[in-house]
């Protein structure tokens, strides 16, 4: 595996094959017993981070890839994040055409 590295808006490079980290360990933390409900949560908040940097829908991490659940999830957080992007492009040119006939 090629070890690339992904600038973020703070400008510091994180390394790409550490997405979906911390949803990952919750999930093992977990256990077959345990809560995985924080991993979830961790998970639709990675899906929301890759949309706001711009990932593809199909560019799942590799480290949810593999586990259904955590993919169902990224994949949810991925479809709110770009809904809640419509939405806000919609208000803006709302506001922008009612702004426009005010004059």
């Amino acid at each position: 595996m090629a070890h690339t590295v992904q600038n973020t808006p703070d400008s510091k490079p994180a390394p790409v094959f550490l997405r979906g980290l911390s949803a990952r360990l919750l999930y093992a933390k977990a256990g077959p017993e345990g809560d995985v409900n924080p991993a979830y949560a961790a998970a639709v908040d990675a899906g929301v981070d890759d949309f706001q940097a711009g990932r593809a829908f199909d560019d799942i991490p590799p480290l949810l890839a593999d586990i259904r659940e955590l993919a169902i999830f990224w994949d949810q957080g991925w479809e709110q994040a770009r809904h809640a992007h419509f939405l806000r492009e919609e208000a803006t040119q709302s506001e922008n055409l009612r702004r426009g006939s005010e004059y």
